[in-house]
This record gives C-alpha cells, structure tokens and sequence, in this order.
C-alpha cells in the first residue's frame, strides 16, 4: 500500500510543480479530445466540423484497435494539408491518455530514430509538443468546435 500512496503523492506533486512526468499532460489531452470528438468518431474514418468564419477542422481515423487509436487533427484546406501541419495524436482508452505522436517531419523522424536520440532530446521535443496541442485542444473548444454537428466525408472524395 506505500507503494500506491507514493505514486500518488508523486502524480500530485507533477501536477501542482509541472514536474518531468508527461501522464497529467497526457491525461488532460484525453479529457480534452473526448469533449472534443463526437461520441462515434470511431464509426467513421473521416469527419469534418464547421464554424462560421474559421476553417473547417478534420479528424482522421488512421489507425484503430480495440483500446488504442491513432487520429490525425488538421484544418481543412482545399487538396490535401501540407505535410507538417496534420496532428497525429495517439489515444490509449484503457489507461485513458492521449498523446502527440508527430506534427510535423522533425517529430516523426525523433520518434524514428528512438533511442539514438537522447532521452532529454526526447522528452523535451514531446514536452513541448504535447503543450502546444493542449494549448490548441483549448483554442478548439473555446471558439465551440465541439458544439456544431460533425459531417461525416467520403475520405476518397477529399
């Protein structure tokens, strides 16, 4: 039972100082996308939602499994979007945390290389990344994405 108490005591203790350890940022992600997401995002590889005067915003299905999947998050422009400007977030549902994976090419190729890439690299690259997608979750949700109806789309049609 210590060993329950000291996790906790730490998990408090990374919240409250910002501490190293990502899981409250990743948590808070996850709490932000379900708000977020429509409830069966998961029936539908691609859905679009509209607000008048902002660009419409896409969710991409890349990837799903029973507990874990694998979305892209960009607005929408006419083609396809620019390589670096997709969010390709990964949702793990039964530890319920979200993740960063890459937003642009320097990411993808850091998450690559693995551990040839320093740890502090690493984890100051997801830092920093993660924080941005938080602070753009916020942005989403503020001006009322969530609250317009999502249209599901034809992703051969896109």
């Amino acid at each position: 039972m210590k060993l329950l108490a000291d996790l906790a005591h730490q998990r408090l203790a990374n919240r409250v100082d910002g501490g190293e350890n990502l899981t409250p940022l990743h948590e808070e992600l996850y709490r932000q996308l379900t708000l977020l997401l429509p409830q069966d995002w998961q029936e539908h590889s691609l859905l679009e939602s509209r607000l008048p005067g902002k660009p419409p915003l896409r969710v991409q299905v890349l990837e799903h499994f029973p507990y874990t999947d694998e979305i892209a998050l960009s607005y929408a422009k006419p083609g396809q979007a620019e390589e670096g400007e997709v969010m390709v977030v990964r949702l793990y549902h039964d530890a319920q945390v979200a993740e960063l994976h890459h937003c642009n090419a320097v990411g993808y190729f850091l998450r690559r290389l693995g551990p040839a890439v320093s740890a502090e690299l690493q984890a100051g690259t997801r830092r920093s990344q993660n924080a941005f997608l938080l602070k753009w979750l916020d942005f989403l949700l503020d001006v009322g994405y969530q609250h317009r109806p999502w249209c599901v789309l034809n992703p051969d049609a896109v």
